[in-house]
């Protein structure tokens, strides 16, 4: 929830949030979602009219009731058991992470394939003399 308050506007933010399994209660279920988030806020608001209604933090864990019917994740979390014994929790919040731009990585590849070039060419063998060709003929 505080995650999602510190956010700017108009972010996304990837939750993988885990419980029972409908089917089978013993079992827990994962599954990941990215929760589109409005205008800046309260994290629980946002996340709110992203689609997600958030219960008060149980320890380290934060759970989630069972969105409505017609909701961006109704039918992504019709896996979970939300009426169970265990509840439905989101357990890790992802952010982008800031890094240097994809295209650094281009300058040393095209350093080594130079570097690949020059070595074959230096081990080409240099063209027989034509003086050679023509006395062997």
């Amino acid at each position: 929830v505080s995650i999602a308050g510190a956010l700017p506007a108009d972010a996304r933010l990837r939750l993988l949030v885990s419980g029972p399994d409908f089917d089978d209660p013993d079992k827990i279920s994962q599954t990941t979602i990215l929760v589109d988030l409005a205008a800046a806020g309260d994290g629980a608001a946002r996340l709110e009219r992203g689609g997600l209604m958030v219960k008060p933090a149980e320890g380290e864990l934060t759970p989630i009731d069972e969105p409505m019917a017609g909701s961006d994740f109704f039918t992504k979390f019709q896996i979970f058991d939300f009426y169970g014994d265990k509840p439905v929790v989101i357990e890790r919040a992802e952010i982008p992470a800031e890094r240097i731009a994809k295209e650094i990585f281009y300058i040393p590849g095209l350093l080594l394939l130079a570097l690949v070039v020059w070595l074959q060419l230096r081990r080409r063998e240099p063209d027989p003399e034509p003086e050679a060709v023509a006395a062997g003929a």
